[in-house]
């Protein structure tokens, strides 16, 4: 069926997607529990897909580094540079006495997972705090979650209804250019909207810089989407789990987040002052 599991999609989607707006709006501890939950469990499904391809990464290593960088983020970044120099030595000593498998992919598997996921993860709490009014980042983040989810289904609805000619078949044969235009149109709307129905909020961004901010959605979450997609087929795994039902995984959820928020965060860092 061309709407398999929607049902199971929708209910879920309007379950948790306004608890985790809400967690969002919170910020503080509640919003650091949020990321660190997707983080960990993204992490933790993505070692799960490497071990179709035989390899054995050590997950207490990783979640103990994946939890440094988002504390330390928290925080402000005070101790970036120390938690990154002392990183290699200290997953190559790990694995130094474990003994399983190749430690050459052990170890590159497992700096892939560390540094795309937590570091990823990580940019999303700098964000959230950024601004020196504190509100904005939880508006700011909101507008990014909502506009990917409104990407995503856009994407999803314009592909089944109107796809022809595939997007990158290679790694995901059911993603179509009439799918990636339709999240384009659906990223740039919220993100307007957004600065139209919350002008005090997003009054710091002019049109220019809203057009990249939807640019960089509309772009790089798609792009989180393929990534996600290329380890699963290599791994020969269709979903990173079924925790979410019809949504898969939480990496399966929120591989565009993760692409997107570093990309975003230099942006503010670079041209939002």
């Amino acid at each position: 069926m061309r709407f398999s599991n929607l049902a199971s999609r929708v209910a879920i989607a309007l379950t948790l997607g306004p608890l985790v707006l809400f967690l969002v709006y919170l910020g503080s501890y509640y919003f650091l529990v949020l990321v660190a939950l997707i983080a960990l469990v993204s992490f933790y499904e993505y070692a799960k897909l490497s071990e179709g391809k035989g390899l054995k990464m050590n997950f207490t290593t990783g979640f103990i580094l994946i939890s440094a960088l988002l504390i330390n983020a928290f925080f402000q970044n005070k101790y970036f540079t120390e938690i990154i120099i002392i990183s290699p030595l200290f997953i190559l000593c790990i694995e130094l006495f474990r003994n399983k498998g190749s430690a050459i992919h052990n170890t590159g598997s497992l700096f892939l997972g560390v540094f795309y996921i937590g570091l990823s993860c990580s940019s999303l709490l700098l964000i959230r705090d950024y601004f020196p009014v504190e509100s904005r980042g939880g508006y700011l983040i909101m507008m990014i979650l909502i506009s990917i989810w409104v990407s995503d289904s856009t994407a999803y609805f314009g592909g089944i209804s109107f796809g022809k000619r595939k997007l990158m078949e290679r790694v995901s044969p059911k993603k179509s250019w009439e799918g990636f235009w339709s999240g384009f149109l659906g990223a740039f709307l919220v993100v307007f909207g957004a600065r139209y129905l919350f002008p005090s909020q997003f009054e710091y961004l002019d049109y220019y810089q809203l057009s990249a901010i939807s640019l960089i959605i509309s772009i790089i979450g798609p792009l989180g989407d393929l990534i996600e997609s290329l380890l699963k087929r290599d791994s020969g795994i269709k979903d990173s789990s079924n925790i979410l039902g019809g949504h898969g995984g939480f990496f399966d959820r929120f591989d565009s987040l993760i692409a997107v928020s570093p990309v975003l965060y230099l942006f503010l860092k670079i041209f939002v002052k």
